[in-house]
């Protein structure tokens, strides 16, 4: 058991002797980089034992961001398939899905501006239908 633990120490011991000397050639270049003698490389810092990679991060393309849809329209979307639905009614699993809104957006909408929709009918559990 001794020799087990001598053997780990030594080993561990071996590992961390690598990286300071890794770790000092890298201050090295640091320094020499700071006083302007020769640009340093970005390296990642890795595990001990393991040979460093050179990182490089893609540059972005500038997006114009996600644009938001016109009033109303989510409204008008909601409605007409609740319409084409009929007396069957549309669950929000099947009403996201024609959509393509996530089905927390759509509880929002009925539970909100749903409240407010004249013939829109709750008749089961995440089902409703539009009674004319």
């Amino acid at each position: 058991m001794a020799k087990d633990i001598l053997q780990n120490y030594i080993t561990t011991r071996k590992a961390l002797e690598v990286e300071r000397t890794r770790l000092q050639a890298r201050l090295k270049e640091l320094k020499r980089a700071l006083d302007g003698e020769t640009p340093a490389p970005s390296v990642k810092v890795s595990q001990p034992g393991k040979a460093a990679k050179p990182v490089t991060q893609p540059v972005k393309a500038p997006s114009g961001g996600k644009r938001r849809a016109p009033r109303g329209q989510l409204k008008a979307k909601i409605l007409a398939e609740l319409k084409a639905a009929g007396k069957g009614g549309i669950t929000f699993k099947d009403l996201a899905g024609k959509l393509g809104a996530g089905s927390k957006r759509l509880y929002k909408w009925f539970y909100t501006t749903g409240k407010a929709v004249p013939g829109l009918k709750k008749i089961g559990k995440g089902k409703y239908r539009l009674e004319a």
